[in-house]
């Protein structure tokens, strides 16, 4: 839509408004090939950010010092919803046990390179609990029952996600032999609004 392909990135478009369908579109795309986002929780007119970004005020750039999702892990403004992205590299349920283990394992370091906690005990709490979703998506019997789905939701509120252009270049290039296969992404809603737990995103 926008841009002649003569140069690549060349264009910033400062505002999208977009429908839930359209917005979820672009965030799988974004978790493929990383785009800058703006997302905004109070209702402005459009108009206003506009002419600030032309203007190079910066006055309604989103906070970069608190991302709130990295190619790995997407939380919501309330950390009630848990997006976890994956990366198999072909293996499933039907591969063996080994192959199976090695996959948990690579996905583990990757995002234990992407989070992190003040104490040291939240992060092995938590990468836990991820292991374990990841393994019952392999096909072992691994399902979070309500008491860990409740840790899970108290631990993200004190995680710390960091920007992918933090990433060690060792880990990225490791990301995306990994990705070749594409993402098997699941959401956890940690809401008592409605029923907890995590389901497999197709």
């Amino acid at each position: 839509m926008s841009g002649d392909l003569s140069v690549e990135d060349d264009i910033k478009i400062p505002v999208v408004l977009l429908f839930n369908l359209e917005a979820q579109k672009l965030l799988n795309h974004h978790f493929k090939k990383p785009v800058v986002i703006r997302m905004g929780k109070n209702p402005i007119n459009p108009a206003l950010i506009v002419v600030e970004y032309f203007k190079g005020t910066r006055k309604y750039e989103a906070d970069k010092t608190m991302p709130v999702a990295n190619q790995m892990l997407t939380l919501d403004a309330k950390k009630e919803t848990m997006r976890i992205n994956f990366r198999f590299n072909g293996i499933n349920k039907e591969s063996k046990a080994d192959e199976k283990q090695k996959a948990v394992a690579d996905n583990i370091e990757l995002l234990s390179s992407h989070i992190s906690f003040i104490n040291p005990a939240d992060l092995k709490n938590f990468i836990n609990h991820i292991r374990k979703i990841a393994y019952s998506l392999l096909g072992f019997q691994n399902e979070l029952d309500e008491k860990e789905l409740k840790q899970i939701k108290d631990l993200i509120s004190r995680v710390i996600v960091h920007q992918d252009d933090d990433i060690p270049k060792s880990i990225t290039t490791k990301f995306e032999k990994l990705s070749s296969h594409g993402t098997t992404s699941v959401i956890c809603n940690l809401s008592k609004e409605k029923p907890m737990g995590c389901k497999l995103l197709i």
